[in-house]
């Protein structure tokens, strides 16, 4: 029988695993989590690894979702609604990441942007990634408290 993870950096190997594709073998730990959160993962993990998150939870998790510009999000705001989610966006705000390595990166985000109908001025035609915040949670919990400055997706 497997142990509950008893420290933070065995829960983070947890996590990481689950994210690169590790069987989930500590369900456990996965069973208890209350929020889940991205802070520039999507777009290097998609649908597959959320699917798996919320088929290994007892009870539905919140997730708060930082994602880059360049990256399209309609598939894990599909598949969190087919889970019974409800998808928020904030409204009018990017959150500046990093700068791009090299103008043949600036180049190809530019290029990610334009097939995607995201106009970068300001943002990342200025050299830096930008992500916006998605926040979702259970469709049962929506009107608990007010969410000012989001949109449903």
């Amino acid at each position: 029988m497997l142990s509950q993870p008893d420290n933070h950096s065995t829960s983070i190997r947890l996590i990481i695993g689950l994210f690169i594709g590790v069987p989930i073998l500590v369900l456990g730990f996965i069973i208890r989590i209350n929020v889940v959160v991205s802070t520039g993962a999507i777009g290097y993990v998609g649908v597959p690894t959320f699917s798996r998150i919320l088929d290994s939870v007892q009870a539905s998790p919140w997730f708060a979702l930082f994602a880059l510009r360049m990256f399209p999000r309609k598939d894990i705001a599909e598949m969190l609604r087919a889970y019974g989610y409800v998808v928020f966006r904030q409204r009018g705000r990017t959150y500046r990441q990093r700068r791009f390595a090299s103008i043949e990166e600036k180049r190809e985000v530019l290029a990610r942007l334009a097939a995607l109908h995201i106009d970068p001025t300001g943002l990342e035609a200025e050299g830096w990634y930008h992500a916006e915040f998605y926040f979702a949670w259970p469709e049962r919990e929506v009107g608990a408290w007010p969410l000012q400055g989001l949109s449903t997706l």
